[in-house]
């Protein structure tokens, strides 16, 4: 298993391309297989910090904190036992979508081909 450095992975899924435009981070191309389609993230010292592989996404820190803050609230409503209503459906949606509809994650057809 490799660490997975907080620098590198800043700098990789942190979008900070020229322009200001973030990088399209997924899906990654090719076959999902870390077998056969393994894609290595490197850091400057040529060192290996992590893989990933084909239909893969790549999500930064705060995207992941906004998407487990929406689930974590659906799961505290079904374990209060009861139906969570729409609206609360609605905000999960949005914690999810407020992710996703970055531009990062909007050219998925060029990454596909």
């Amino acid at each position: 298993m490799y660490n997975m450095g907080g620098s590198v992975l800043d700098q990789i899924m942190g979008g900070g391309m020229a322009g200001g435009q973030p990088q399209v981070q997924g899906p990654f191309p090719g076959e999902a297989s870390h077998e056969t389609n393994p894609i290595h993230m490197v850091n400057n010292d040529g060192q290996k910090v992590g893989e990933a592989m084909g239909g893969e996404y790549m999500i930064n820190k705060e995207q992941g904190g906004a998407i487990m803050e929406g689930m974590d609230s659906i799961e505290d409503i079904l374990e209060e036992g009861r139906e969570p209503s729409q609206e609360e459906w609605r905000a999960f949606y949005e914690s999810v979508n407020s992710v996703f509809a970055q531009p990062q994650f909007r050219g998925e057809e060029e990454m596909m081909s």
